[in-house]
């Protein structure tokens, strides 16, 4: 960690592990000196006492101090304790995030940042979505008005914000990089049959369409293996809906980064059918793809949300419909079928990642906006 001035990284819950992207863009930091701050800490991604501070430490004292914190009264020594570090400047990761960390921006007097990563910039705010939902929705427009750095993670997040209200000359687009000395090519390693995919398991992640697409796979190539890596709240469900329809599959949960590192470098594919779900929710740009991307490894995704920004048709991978099962499985099967075309699209994965998705550069331009909002 970098000895210079101080960003409050913010999120909620400190820190799932499907937000790995969040630790590992305060890790490649190199000006500024990132410290957590949120509601409450979460199994997941362990962050020690010297590297994040929470509202809610457990207990009756914890919750009832969590909730005053969500009704814009955030706790006097909590607030003190982040303002002993002097720092410079907030920023929130998800847009209910950022409405929660209004309260801090104003006793802290600190300029804010919000990153909007894709549901936070969807219409699902009504109060049928949830009491949350709903508080999130109404308090939105304070938030666009008192932030000092709107960042969309793709152009279509933008586009998202913009037909909300959000003027488009308050939106960066920002993209969050992956790291390409951990995430690269194995050209050594034995590329298995395996279609992986990644990520939480939920509605719009669009697995149970994969499970299908994959059963159509294996009516002709019977030893092509899906493993799903992830873990949420259709995981009971997937799994059933695997063992009934598929030949060869493993559904793992949660997975360090190393590992998902090593999946993707013997794997033959990701496949990423994302969807907009039954809430009206979607992706903004999904991190593991990047790192597919990275690692060289084709893609076979949806037209959805920001990803035709990563994958390009036809170059690294293949893009179709959303919900278009036939598709789904008509590409995934090119894709292992076809060694030539592999590689080629293999180095073009690669070649898009280095160029649009490093994150050390990546980061460095967060930090040149830290610095012009600070």
């Amino acid at each position: 960690m970098p000895g210079g001035p101080r960003a409050l990284i913010y999120r909620d819950h400190l820190l799932p592990f499907s937000e790995t992207f969040i630790l590992n863009q305060a890790d490649a930091m190199r000006t500024y000196a990132p410290f957590f701050a949120g509601r409450r800490r979460v199994a997941g991604i362990g962050l020690t006492e010297q590297t994040a501070l929470v509202v809610n430490e457990g207990g009756l004292r914890g919750w009832t101090r969590e909730a005053r914190h969500l009704a814009g009264y955030p706790p006097r020594d909590y607030v003190e304790q982040l303002a002993s570090f002097s720092p410079r400047l907030i920023h929130a990761h998800f847009g209910p995030d950022g409405v929660n960390a209004l309260p801090l921006q104003s006793r802290l007097d600190l300029p804010l940042i919000v990153t909007f990563h894709g549901y936070d910039a969807t219409r699902g705010i009504a109060l049928r979505n949830g009491l949350p939902a709903w508080r999130y929705g109404r308090r939105r427009p304070l938030l666009v008005e008192r932030a000092s750095a709107l960042l969309a993670v793709s152009n279509r997040i933008r586009d998202n914000l913009v037909s909300l209200g959000v003027p488009d000359s308050r939106i960066r687009v920002h993209r969050i990089g992956v790291d390409l000395t951990k995430f690269t090519p194995a050209p050594q390693a034995e590329r298995k049959p395996v279609v992986l995919g990644v990520g939480r398991f939920v509605e719009k992640k669009g697995f149970a369409d994969l499970i299908d697409a994959m059963a159509e796979v294996q009516r002709s190539w019977p030893e092509t293996e899906l493993v799903l890596i992830g873990d949420g709240a259709l995981a009971d469900e997937l799994r059933n809906r695997a063992a009934r329809k598929l030949k060869a599959f493993r559904i793992f949960g949660p997975c360090p980064p190393e590992d998902i590192a090593g999946w993707m470098k013997r794997a033959r594919l990701l496949a990423a059918p994302s969807v907009i779900d039954s809430a009206g929710n979607t992706e903004g740009l999904p991190i593991t793809i990047v790192e597919a991307l990275a690692s060289g490894l084709p893609v076979v995704a949806t037209r959805h949300a920001g990803i035709p920004e990563a994958v390009a048709d036809g170059v690294s991978g293949f893009l179709v419909e959303e919900g278009d099962r036939a598709a789904l499985a008509a590409r995934i099967e090119e894709v292992v079928s076809n060694d030539s075309d592999w590689e080629q699209m293999s180095v073009a994965s690669r070649e898009i990642a280095a160029r649009d998705f490093d994150l050390a550069r990546q980061t460095e331009k967060l930090e040149q906006i830290y610095a012009e909002v600070a």
